[in-house]
């Protein structure tokens, strides 16, 4: 953050908000779903990884699509 202004740039806030997301994924998330589920914490995180996994394939599914037929779903 600047200190003179006050404000934060685009850049920075990309960076704080990657890395508090990445650090509660990583970190504290495995910890917590042992701590409270035990061993199915363990296929609670690979479920999420699947899904995730799921989600990513059908977003570039889409974003094919898009660019085979021209559409912009956007505007």
């Amino acid at each position: 953050m600047n200190i003179e202004n006050n404000k934060i740039s685009g850049r920075q806030l990309g960076r704080m908000v990657f890395y508090d997301f990445f650090a509660l994924t990583t970190l504290l998330l495995p910890g917590m779903l042992t701590k409270e589920a035990g061993m199915d914490g363990f296929f609670a995180l690979a479920a999420g990884c699947a899904a995730g996994y799921g989600l990513l394939l059908l977003a570039m599914v889409q974003i094919r699509q898009m660019r085979q037929t021209g559409q912009d779903y956007f505007t």
